[in-house]
């Protein structure tokens, strides 16, 4: 994968937040996760034991003497449908975070391969536990919400609720903040904890 190089061949790394010194790699400078997706998909593409689908979304998983059997795919495009006959299907699904109201999730991470795959029979655990980011711009009307990056708090910027109070405390580390406030431009708003105000973080 191509991490972005300063002009001597280094790495550029960044800070991010909770780190005490530069240690993140990119690649295409904001573009990490564009970048990486596009390098698995140019080996996948390289290898010669694997098909790969692209645009087409799982439709339900078949089942017979109570095992996969296969799957059923549906074309994004217009394709229609595609039956392809497995021993063994592995999931990677992106997990639920689109169902919350306020989110950074994309769309598609709505639940439905998980849905699938508890109708297969497949066993569940640790459902409560979802994934954020921990930062967002609070932007009315837009879904999924613009993602804050954490090089922002690993240059300096803390989180501060409306009153100006951090949110984090800060005995989680005395290397992680510096005097410098995370803030929406034009906005006397900063940025408000996703449990609600009787949220109380812990060291």
């Amino acid at each position: 994968m191509p991490f972005d190089r300063d002009d001597q061949g280094r790495w550029q790394l960044g800070r991010e937040g909770g780190h005490y010194c530069a240690r993140i790699v990119h690649a295409g400078g904001d573009a990490s996760g564009r970048e990486l997706v596009a390098a698995l998909a140019r080996a996948a593409d390289g290898a010669s034991h694997i098909e790969r689908y692209e645009g087409w979304m799982l439709e339900a998983l078949h089942l017979d003497a109570g095992a996969v059997s296969g799957v059923r795919l549906r074309g994004c495009r217009g394709q229609g449908m595609r039956e392809i006959e497995a021993s063994d299907v592995v999931m990677a699904t992106g997990g639920i975070g689109a169902l919350f109201a306020a989110t950074t999730n994309p769309p598609g991470a709505d639940g439905a391969g998980l849905a699938l795959a508890l109708l297969a029979g497949a066993a569940a655990r640790d459902l409560e536990f979802v994934q954020f980011h921990p930062t967002a711009l609070d932007v009315p009307g837009m879904s999924p919400l613009p993602l804050v990056t954490e090089a922002l708090r690993g240059a300096g910027a803390v989180l501060v609720d409306e009153g100006g109070a951090r949110l984090m405390p800060l005995c989680i580390h005395w290397r992680t903040w510096h005097p410098a406030t995370l803030s929406r431009a034009g906005s006397g708003r900063t940025s408000r904890p996703v449990a609600g105000p009787g949220w109380t973080p812990r060291c």
